[in-house]
């Protein structure tokens, strides 16, 4: 019997965020993996399965059936009263040490979910606008905002890349900065003058080979203009930018957030230059193979040049990266291996078709 699945969508959920979960349980669904359903809640007793913008509800109608929550939020919590309600709580910020604060029975729900970008399908698209688009239109400007900002998304070919694709021998990092309106206050001057430092280290060790800089906000504009990236910050013009690169740097996001550029990058068969990670992953990433990880912009550095010049370990690191991505973080393949860790049923496990092909 193929699994159904209901999924519960509504007008408050994060567009962006929850992109690649949708796009993953669609293409299962396209190919015969699953029965999929989208459900709007809108009875009083059921709203609070779509009451988190970043979380989704699911129910599994098998044999064995089961209700999950997938908590996209980039930084540590939980959300009440959905964990008390749900058999499972995959978490993307998965942090053991959290867990301890939790009460046992909480706890022993929590899983890893992994790497997230925001990424869209047709099939995924039209499900979401016939379930939702009308009332978030309904609701101005504001709606009317998101659902543009969703639409903007790009389709999964977009980011991906095979390994044996040539690039150029550049470094890429582009960030932006914060605000203390925008992210908690303690976090501010940490996260941007790291940024900002390793934007400048890059350019003086790499000159042309380096591609990227600073978002030009406001805040960058008035404080760092000299460190502003010449190149476009449009996110599919962004994209193909980053994708020519061998390397690309990854610092830590905000809440120490597995930030979207990573799961880009693996999308993108490039090498990883990176801070270590605060947050646990299902499948954890190797250093050395995957990855070399740096703490310091000298460290940075040293870590890109040695990349640039071994090109064996770059190819190696470039197939290891692809593999991770068909495998653990290209949406079809991604869901398919939550459900499979849910139920234990490997009927979920379809590969993916396209993953850069």
């Amino acid at each position: 019997m193929t699994p159904r699945i209901v999924l519960f969508v509504g007008p408050t959920h994060d567009l962006i965020h929850t992109s690649l979960l949708l796009t993953g349980f669609c293409s299962l669904a396209a190919r015969g993996a699953i029965a999929l359903r989208y459900r709007w809640p809108r009875a009083k007793a059921d709203r609070w399965l779509a009451a988190d913008p970043v979380v989704v509800c699911f129910d599994v109608e098998d044999a064995a059936p089961m209700r999950v929550a997938i908590d996209l939020r980039d930084g540590e919590g939980v959300s009440r009263p959905i964990i008390d309600r749900v058999d499972w709580y995959v978490k993307r910020a998965f942090y053991p040490p959290e867990l301890e604060a939790l009460p046992r029975e909480l706890a022993a729900k929590v899983l890893p979910f992994g790497l997230n970008y925001g990424c869209r399908s047709g099939s995924s698209t039209f499900r979401l606008l016939g379930t939702i688009g009308a009332p978030l239109a309904l609701t101005g400007r504001h709606g009317l905002q998101r659902l543009r900002q969703y639409l903007s998304t790009p389709p999964t070919a977009t980011f991906e890349q095979r390994p044996d694709v040539p690039v150029e021998p550049c470094v890429a990092f582009q960030t932006r900065l914060w605000t203390s309106q925008e992210v908690p206050g303690g976090e501010v001057e940490p996260l941007n003058s790291g940024r900002v430092a390793i934007v400048r280290a890059l350019r003086r060790a790499f000159g042309d080979r380096f591609v990227g800089g600073l978002v030009p906000t406001p805040l960058a504009l008035d404080r760092y203009p000299d460190d502003v990236t010449p190149h476009s910050s449009r996110y599919a013009e962004y994209l193909a930018i980053k994708k020519r690169c061998l390397i690309s740097v990854y610092t830590r996001g905000v809440e120490h957030s597995l930030a979207f550029k990573l799961g880009e990058t693996f999308a993108a068969s490039q090498c990883l230059v990176s801070v270590p990670l605060r947050y646990e992953l299902p499948t954890p990433i190797e250093a050395g193979r995957h990855y070399l990880a740096f703490e310091t912009p000298e460290a940075c550095i040293e870590a890109c040049q040695r990349l640039l010049e071994d090109a064996g370990l770059a190819a190696s690191m470039r197939t290891a990266n692809h593999d991770y991505y068909v495998q653990e973080v290209e949406p079809a393949a991604h869901v398919a291996r939550v459900l499979v860790r849910l139920t234990g049923r490997a009927a979920f496990a379809s590969g993916p078709q396209g993953a850069g092909a």
